[in-house]
């Protein structure tokens, strides 16, 4: 039997329950991993805390704000 022939053996009711216990598993998933996760804006952030590129490239920046002046 294929998997087409078993689906069409299967009530309508049948059908639903197995759908509705698929998007419970699904939605357990996606919230386990969405409270796991940092925003990627503070991984981001992070990231520059401690480096001396992102230092220099802030300081260029603030010294061609003042050169425009």
């Amino acid at each position: 039997m294929t998997s087409l022939e078993k689906q069409q053996n299967i009530t309508l009711k049948q059908r639903v329950t197995i759908l509705e216990t698929e998007l419970a598993k699904i939605k357990e998933i996606l919230a386990t991993n969405l409270t796991l996760q940092n925003p990627w804006w503070l991984q981001v952030a992070s990231s520059m805390e401690t480096d001396s590129t992102f230092d220099e490239a802030t300081n260029l920046g603030k010294q061609w704000r003042k050169f425009l002046d």
